[in-house]
């Protein structure tokens, strides 16, 4: 990570980015912070682009942690323009068509659903806030122009034009020759006005809607007072602007926006030499990738930032994000067993926050329960997390063929729920038993998958050893095994005495017990099913084979 300065902090090798972070932010303006986040409703609000908000999240958890006194504000730029119709919304291609340029929040919503283009995606991010817990204030772009925010700083830099000009030209190679964007009155556009001339004392520009590199201009030519007209700030002035009227501290930024000549480098510097202001805190970070590809809310490759919730806890999701170095791409896959590692990660993180386990390497350790901390939300903080992996969840879930009754039945015989289980760890195992219930149905791998076979007419006998089961079912009633331990020493057991390994060993138990050649481990499958009816499965499939 680094600072303004593009110094690189060694410290991020012992403590957390977002105790960095906020001590930096501390040292430069004191104990009142704003961290800011901004989104454009153009497409989808999926678990990429919400590592933005993530990242906002953890700074402003830390932070207030630490007593300051911190807001966390979220800008929706609805004032910009559909560029292009995302490939998600392919059959409203025709309709939205005749919208390109057209700011997303006068477009109409094309499910009807909502009154706007920019509503029915916005929604997405109230969800995410809702669902995450964030404590954040949303605001639209479009009501920031209404209230006038922008109107002294198209002023300043206006009057200083030559200045700001130059520093473009410097810093970008493009000397920026239109600071706003207007909205053409005759065809709707936003993006092939340009301004000819501007009369700052009565706030009023002239402008001519021409061709651009992607769209033709209707040629229309206007003079009109920026009151009655709907209007924006280039991207390159917009920002430092409302960092500037919102005095804020803190803001991430994607990589993208970082590379040499970018709108961090050129923010900066208006911050510096325009506004003669502290510039924030620029904190870059990384993509979250999907396959290694970028995730993307118009090309439709991406998950909704409140569909994470229903799959994994939300705060496992803000975990796996807050564990990574901040600047380096990670990828996302809820389709792989990763994503039961994650949730296993987060609840041991857990319990190194609460002191309940002793860490084997105490550096690491700080990151991680730091990432714990700021994931945490407070209803949580001081509860233990479940007592059971992810996928050993799933098993018994598909064990108990999603019988909530007997998956908790299953649950206290096992020790996970005892009389001292509180009403909030309770609570959290159901949560968890939905989430588990949510990613075996949507997501889960095919070797995940498995359902008992009952019915010994089922079994594909020509993939069945039954002297195997034999020799599993004679171990099972001597050594009648009780723990997962016990299970597991007896499949051993009866591998060694068999004596040709454990792949058709395991072949042939896979095959009887659910009609597949592999699956989860077949010791959990054995406990949870349990020894006697284990037992009574495989003797109906001897039975059946020697008739």
């Amino acid at each position: 990570m680094t600072d303004n300065s593009g110094s690189e902090s060694s410290e991020v090798i012992v403590r957390h980015w977002a105790d960095i972070v906020s001590s930096q932010a501390e040292e430069l303006f004191g104990k009142n912070q704003v961290i800011m986040s901004g989104w454009s409703p153009s497409g989808l609000y999926h678990v990429g682009n919400f590592r933005e908000a993530a990242t906002c999240h953890a700074i402003y958890t830390y932070m207030k942690d630490k007593g300051l006194n911190v807001k966390f504000v979220l800008v929706i730029d609805d004032l910009d323009p559909l560029d292009k119709v995302p490939s998600i919304l392919k059959k409203y291609k025709g309709s939205l068509k005749p919208y390109l340029g057209h700011p997303v929040n006068q477009i109409p919503d094309f499910t009807k659903e909502h009154e706007t283009y920019a509503q029915h995606f916005a929604q997405g991010v109230y969800e995410a806030r809702d669902l995450f817990g964030f404590k954040v204030e949303l605001v639209n772009a479009s009501d920031l122009y209404k209230q006038g925010k922008y109107d002294p700083y198209v002023k300043i830099y206006y009057e200083k034009k030559s200045q700001v000009q130059a520093l473009m030209e410097q810093i970008s190679g493009n000397p920026m020759e239109d600071f706003l964007s207007v909205q053409c009155q005759n065809c709707k556009s936003i993006t092939n006005p340009r301004v000819t001339s501007i009369d700052l004392e009565h706030w009023k520009v002239t402008y001519e809607c021409v061709d651009t590199k992607y769209r033709k201009g209707c040629g229309h030519k206007q003079e009109a007072s920026l009151r009655d007209l709907t209007w924006k700030l280039k991207w390159r002035l917009d920002w430092p602007s409302r960092q500037d009227f919102y005095k804020v501290t803190v803001e991430p930024a994607g990589k993208d926006h970082s590379v040499a000549g970018g709108s961090i480098d050129t923010t900066i510097a208006i911050h510096k030499n325009i506004l003669g202001k502290q510039p924030p805190i620029m904190v870059r970070y990384g993509f979250i990738t999907f396959g290694g590809k970028k995730l993307s809310g118009s090309s439709g490759l991406g998950i909704p930032a409140s569909e994470a919730g229903k799959f994994m806890p939300p705060p496992a999701y803000l975990f796996m994000i807050y564990r990574n170095d901040l600047t380096k791409d990670f990828s996302f896959n809820p389709s792989s067993l990763d994503l039961p590692k994650t949730v296993d990660d987060y609840d041991e993180a857990r319990r190194l926050y609460l002191g309940l386990v002793q860490p084997s390497n105490e550096r690491a350790a700080k990151k991680l329960i730091v990432s714990a901390q700021v994931a945490l939300p407070e209803k949580y903080k001081n509860v233990p997390p479940p007592k059971i992996k992810y996928l050993d969840l799933a098993t018994i879930f598909q064990v108990s063929l999603g019988n909530n009754d007997l998956i908790l039945k299953k649950l206290k015989q096992r020790g996970i729920i005892t009389e001292t289980t509180s009403d909030l760890e309770l609570q959290e195992l159901q949560e968890r038993i939905t989430q588990v219930q949510y990613w075996l149905e949507n997501y889960a791998p095919e070797n995940v998958l498995f359902k008992i076979i009952d019915d010994p007419n089922q079994v594909n006998t020509e993939k069945i050893n039954l002297e195997y089961l034999k020799t599993l079912v004679k171990n099972l009633e001597q050594n009648n095994p009780i723990t997962l331990e016990d299970v597991i020493n007896t499949l051993q057991a009866t591998i060694q005495e068999i004596g040709q390994g454990p792949k058709p060993f395991y072949q042939t138990l896979y095959q009887a017990l659910i009609g597949k050649d592999r699956g989860p481990k077949i010791s959990s499958i054995i406990e949870n099913l349990g020894v006697k009816k284990t037992i009574s499965l495989l003797q109906a499939i001897i039975n059946q084979g020697e008739n």
